[in-house]
């Protein structure tokens, strides 16, 4: 954590990336209130296991409910983000009666962590994309004997889900998503209608946030291994990095007691390496090596 008090901070806006106050104000807490072991014992009171799936070995914490027929559920995380920001809703899903709730509302609740995300280890083959993650889930919710659920997710969990629903559609109860991937287009050619004004409006959204917003992507899509040297050696780079994906008018009114829940992703990228397996946008499309350094071999 030496690292986290030396760095060097130089820029006073968002304009050009993290904002400068936001990042010391960060780092800060990190160093000097943030309890990393405290934040272990919370997530280690979740029941996690291994699922070894064709050639994948894939992390997940299964709660079961507590209810008349609970229904199974599969949560899927995006891009930054790991299983530990489903941590506190899980216990609401799966037990609603016992935090004011209707018993026969309770889901069986699955969530796996993303190839090559935390405690799952990057594949070791190429061709991982949103679709082929839905193949995987689709198998994990057969082996745990769910032949039919919903599924849930935002950022890449929502390609995941609708993945799920497209290929799967006898299995899916329902799907729910938090965000519409920038992939998502209108179907054109010459025997479609017309594109819809609010299509077109969609569209414009798209084109101007990938130019205002989306080099990251580009970078993660094309170089991930580059951007992996500095991600796994700088504890405040990675934080930065991650950060500045997030609504910057948002993040900026976060006061430092609301900083625990979302700073202990951090370490669970720093410690397993997984910023560099994470980096390529819907996993990653081919195998890539690992950039490490004495921060990812610092023992968690």
């Amino acid at each position: 954590m030496r690292r986290v008090g030396r760095v060097h901070f130089d820029d006073e806006s968002w304009a050009d990336g993290a904002n400068l106050q936001f990042m010391q104000r960060l780092s800060h807490h990190w160093l000097h209130n943030f309890d990393w072991r405290a934040q272990e014992e919370r997530l280690n009171r979740l029941p996690q296991f291994i699922a070894t799936i064709d050639e994948a070995d894939v992390h997940v914490v299964h709660q079961r409910g507590t209810g008349p027929s609970p229904m199974p559920i599969v949560l899927t995380h995006g891009w930054p983000g790991s299983f530990a920001e489903m941590e506190h809703i899980i216990p609401l899903l799966a037990d609603p009666g016992a935090h004011g709730g209707d018993p026969t509302d309770a889901f069986h609740v699955v969530v796996p962590s993303l190839p090559g995300y935390g405690f799952s280890p990057a594949p070791s083959y190429p061709g991982v994309s949103a679709r082929t993650i839905a193949q995987l889930w689709h198998r994990l919710m057969e082996g745990l004997g769910y032949n039919r659920f919903a599924a849930q997710g935002g950022d890449i969990g929502a390609g995941v889900s609708a993945w799920l629903a497209r290929q799967f559609p006898d299995s899916l109860a329902g799907v729910h998503v938090n965000y519409i991937p920038g992939s998502f287009r209108p179907t054109l050619g010459p025997a479609s209608p017309p594109v819809t004004n609010e299509e077109q409006e969609f569209l414009k959204r798209v084109s101007s946030w990938a130019a205002d917003e989306g080099a990251y992507a580009a970078l993660q899509g094309t170089k991930p291994q580059t951007l992996a040297f500095s991600l796994t050696d700088s504890p405040v780079g990675l934080a930065a990095w991650i950060v500045e994906k997030f609504n910057p008018g948002a993040i900026a009114m976060v006061i430092s007691s609301a900083f625990s829940p979302w700073i202990r992703c951090l370490p669970i990228f720093l410690f397993t390496g997984s910023a560099t397996a994470s980096a390529p946008p819907c996993g990653c499309t081919r195998r890539i090596a690992f950039a490490r350094s004495r921060s990812t071999l610092m023992s968690a």
